[in-house]
């Protein structure tokens, strides 16, 4: 069982579970120097650029495009808010009739101290 080489003497006193353990550990250590080789050619390959965000809104759609497209959207709603309030106050408006001057409305038992008139009226009473 004892062979002159210190790797096969070293192995062939070694029970069989700890050969076991140390074949695994081998394997595990080459498949993980394979993934971080794979996963560092994968980065070098992909290109400096940030990705570009995509949120579920803009799936399959062009940034620029849609921005032209409200643009012109926006463009049309003011043209056409503007033309529909010209056609509005370019109509006119009637103006209702003026109340008659009924002799009890403005009655005035005191005169204010400022004078018979209150400060934003028009004058009734200049026969007064």
């Amino acid at each position: 069982m004892f062979h002159f080489s210190e790797s096969t003497i070293y192995f062939a006193t070694l029970p069989e579970k700890e050969r076991e353990r140390e074949r695994i550990g081998k394997k595990i250590n080459q498949r993980m120097a394979t993934a971080i080789v794979r996963s560092a050619l994968s980065r070098a390959a992909k290109t400096s650029v940030a990705p570009k965000r995509r949120f579920s809104s803009s799936a399959g759609h062009d940034d620029a495009y849609e921005a032209a497209k409200w643009e012109k959207i926006t463009y049309l709603g003011i043209a056409s808010c503007t033309a529909l309030a010209a056609y509005v106050l370019s109509k006119g408006h009637q103006h209702g009739e003026d109340p008659p001057a009924y002799p009890y409305l403005h009655i005035r038992n005191k005169e204010f101290p400022w004078g018979p008139d209150g400060l934003f009226e028009v004058k009734h009473n200049e026969g007064h």
